[in-house]
């Protein structure tokens, strides 16, 4: 969310309306019905307001965890969960998902991140969470080369050095999802209306920390334009290979 310390404790107050929180809650699900359709385990690593979380949970049999280091997104999780009738299907934890992934010695069906890290840090932390076998989801954004402005992101890997990435790990990419601009578009517009009115009324209330709304406001509008240009949003769907020897390269290995 790109939000700075300060801001943490108005962090339910900024997105107050936007449950998704910038997430494809139906094209996620879709992916994981498509890629995983008998259910089974699944976890949301990061799971903000459960919106993904539920949808899952709505639309197919899993029995979903959901982690995220907010305790006030997590209890409108459950809130939404129990609206939507799959609560006795959800599990829902407030902690910080590194800490989680560390501690956690069970394995998922399917394991998610949606909208936190990148694929090359997404990846191996949700792989040493899902079993052999099982499918990771991650989105994030890819370089286009075919904009004019992609040079200046040489260091955002393109859909191939992602690709590649996942190879690395002894996984494999089945399904990529480059979500179309006008939907990115359109989802945008409707997020900054609300964080645009969010921060003036926060701001209001809480003036020593306005400058730090405004400029939150102006970074989420720039990655937005970003978003329409060089950068496209992706998601990837990634079955989960065999576990390698201890020492044998990249991931956590057997446990």
């Amino acid at each position: 969310m790109d939000a700075t310390p300060d801001l943490l404790p108005l962090l339910p107050a900024l997105f107050e309306g936007l449950d998704a929180l910038g997430s494809c809650p139906g094209r996620i699900a879709s992916l994981v019905g498509a890629c995983a359709p008998r259910g089974g385990r699944l976890l949301d690593l990061a799971c903000g307001k459960g919106a993904v979380a539920v949808e899952v949970a709505r639309r197919l049999p899993f029995r979903v965890v959901g982690v995220d280091a907010c305790g006030e997104f997590v209890e409108q999780a459950r809130e939404q969960a129990h609206r939507t009738g799959v609560a006795r299907r959800c599990r829902w934890i407030e902690a910080d998902v590194r800490a989680y992934a560390r501690g956690c010695r069970a394995r998922f069906d399917v394991a998610m991140m949606i909208g936190l890290l990148p694929l090359s840090e997404a990846a191996p932390l949700l792989r040493g969470l899902t079993r052999p076998g099982g499918v990771y989801v991650v989105d994030d954004a890819v370089r286009d080369d075919r904009h004019p402005g992609a040079r200046r992101f040489e260091g955002v890997p393109d859909a191939r050095e992602c690709r590649r990435q996942v190879e690395e790990l002894g996984d494999r990419v089945i399904r990529r999802v480059m979500v179309p601009r006008a939907a990115v578009a359109s989802q945008n517009r409707r997020i900054l209306r609300v964080l645009a009115s969010r921060v003036a009324a926060l701001a209001k209330s809480h003036p020593e920390r306005a400058g730090s709304l405004r400029a939150f406001l102006t970074r989420q509008r720039s990655a937005s334009r970003l978003l329409l240009g060089p950068l496209r949003a992706t998601i990837w769907v990634i079955a989960r290979g065999p576990d390698r020897p201890r020492g044998g390269g990249p991931g956590r290995g057997s446990r």
